[in-house]
């Protein structure tokens, strides 16, 4: 599934809510009102009540994408490979540092591509993550 998914709200609503365990995003962006932010942020209102939250552009934005590698630094050691330009690709690699188990993902951005890798490190139903400092 993540493989297939392109950049975009979509995926950066699923990244916050299975990777960085944001809570009341429900996987909605049909329902957020955006404005416009500066350096890859946006404000969103999220129209399940009265939440208010502030989702990065996880999949566009290298900076916000980071910080999904951050988050997952105390469990998941992260490489992220630039291939040739002909290819026009990029892949990151999660490897976990206490069991012999790696997860990759590939794009044609380096962001997408953090992305693609840190869902499938999470797996399904997403883990706890510490927040960056």
């Amino acid at each position: 599934m993540s493989d297939d998914m392109p950049a975009g709200r979509e995926l950066d609503a699923l990244v916050a809510e299975r990777v960085m365990l944001w809570s009341g995003v429900g996987n909605r962006p049909d329902r957020m009102s955006t404005y416009l932010g500066g350096d890859g942020w946006s404000g969103n209102r999220l129209d399940q009540g009265e939440v208010l939250s502030d989702i990065p552009y996880y999949s566009t934005a290298v900076g916000a994408a980071w910080l999904l590698v951050e988050g997952l630094d105390e469990d998941w050691c992260c490489s992220l490979q630039e291939h040739p330009a002909e290819y026009n690709e990029w892949a990151c690699t999660f490897a976990h540092r206490r069991d012999a188990l790696s997860v990759s993902g590939s794009a044609n951005t380096a962001a997408l591509a953090i992305c693609r890798a840190a869902l499938k490190a999470v797996g399904p139903t997403g883990s706890h993550v510490r927040p960056p400092a």
